[in-house]
């Protein structure tokens, strides 16, 4: 009965809508209950260059980092503008010791970064810890209905970080080859020599959320403490990066990042080439504290993971969660694909204001992959409202009592009057959300 009245009620609105002068609409109209993201800028590819691990690697970024100079020097500034100043000591003298406290090869190609950047090498490292801890994301795993797995996430960076359209300038696709063959690929950023999302052909994919678990920059000063102290404690992503290197199936990844002993808490999203081989670690600095697995026979056959433990619920002020998840139950698993799992992640607020861009990728469909940079001045929305200009404020008003009537909760409609949608945005509203 629920349902019906639902649907009934959000035609009739919908009907008197393009009475009122609606037509012309941009946006196809879907069916009630299926995912349809509300109407925005398309974004644009990022673009796409080579690393070659068999080069130096003192210069194996040269050639990338050199595009985006002027961009990274001023995204060094806004990032390092607000970091304590005891922090950025803390840095320097783990700069001084690179060697020591990363993998292999990273801490040369940090300093090859930081001379073609022109910038201190403790700016370039203090640069990559920051991308490390306030990744703000939303990470999905999914089985589909032919045996493959596919992998999504929305990265984000939260009010705290500079301009969401600075990390857009520097949003790069890499592949990464050794011995002439692709080894796997990223979408990452300029300067950055960690791996926040990637997938790796026929074997399995990562992205790594951040977990809101104390001050970001009170874990930083303190891992960075311990390795002064002799401790041995690694970067969130360059243990990722790691696996992409070493790591040749799912079960010897998970292996890895469920015992490394890392910089900051974190959630590992790993993804594998079968049926059911998706996993979320849910990570401290030092143990795996919990995982949530997929498991096609009991139904669960998606995940969603934002910044939050699985088995707690989301601050109100902060639920992406919710919305993924009745987004993937509308989409279905029989409708499941690159495009489909795309329109999930394109539903506001998983989409944001903060959101720097949405990938989908599959390590049993390695040519299969799209990343897309969110061009943030076309967002239509903003920490969970709608902020779209009308001249027609009664019409607003009406919508908002609408909806507000069926407790519908994806948005703050508490000063809702304050705030003004196009005709066009109240139908998409009412069609994606009835």
């Amino acid at each position: 009965m629920w349902t019906n009245w639902r649907a009934v009620t959000g035609a009739a609105v919908l009907l008197a809508l393009v009475a009122a002068g609606t037509s012309g609409l941009a946006v196809p109209l879907a069916l009630i209950g299926q995912a349809q993201p509300v109407p925005r800028g398309a974004g644009r590819a990022p673009p796409l260059y080579r690393v070659d691990l068999d080069q130096d690697p003192a210069t194996r970024w040269a050639a990338v980092v050199a595009d985006f100079k002027a961009d990274t020097q001023q995204l060094i500034k806004a990032f390092l503008g607000s970091v304590p100043l005891e922090l950025k000591y803390l840095a320097d003298v783990i700069a001084a010791d690179l060697d020591t406290h990363l993998p292999a090869d990273y801490g040369a190609e940090l300093l090859g970064i930081s001379k073609t950047v022109n910038a201190s090498l403790g700016d370039i490292v203090l640069l990559n810890l920051i991308y490390d801890v306030t990744a703000f994301c939303t990470g999905i795993i999914a089985n589909d209905r032919n045996g493959g797995l596919w992998h999504g996430r929305n990265l984000d960076y939260g009010n705290t970080m500079p301009q969401t359209d600075m990390l857009e300038k520097v949003t790069i696709r890499v592949d990464f080859y050794r011995r002439g063959k692709l080894l796997y690929s990223a979408v990452s950023f300029a300067g950055y020599a960690g791996i926040l999302t990637g997938w790796k052909p026929h074997q399995f994919a990562i992205t790594v959320n951040e977990r809101d678990k104390g001050n970001f920059i009170n874990n930083i000063v303190s891992a960075l403490q311990e390795l002064l102290n002799g401790g041995k404690l690694y970067p969130v992503t360059m243990m990722t990066r790691l696996a992409f290197e070493q790591d040749t199936d799912f079960a010897s990844v998970v292996s890895r990042l469920s015992s490394a002993q890392l910089i900051a808490p974190v959630y590992y999203i790993i993804s594998g080439n079968q049926t059911d081989q998706g996993i979320v670690l849910v990570r401290t600095q030092y143990k795996t504290l919990g995982t949530n697995q997929l498991d096609q026979k009991s139904g669960k056959w998606f995940i969603v993971e934002t910044n939050y433990d699985p088995w707690m619920p989301p601050p109100p002020g902060d639920d992406r969660r919710d919305p993924a998840i009745k987004a993937m139950n509308s989409l279905g698993q029989a409708r499941l694909s690159l495009e489909g799992l795309f329109n999930v992640l394109s539903v506001p607020p998983v989409n944001n204001n903060h959101t720097v861009y949405t990938a989908v990728f599959s390590a049993t469909r390695p040519a299969t992959s799209k990343a897309v940079i969110r061009d943030s001045t076309e967002q239509q929305t903003n920490e969970n409202r709608i902020l779209i200009e009308s001249k027609n404020n009664s019409q607003v008003i009406f919508v908002i009592e609408l909806l507000r009537e069926f407790h519908l909760n994806f948005f703050n409609f508490s000063d809702a009057p304050k705030y003004k949608l196009s005709c066009r945005s109240q139908i998409s509203l009412i069609w994606e959300y009835m």
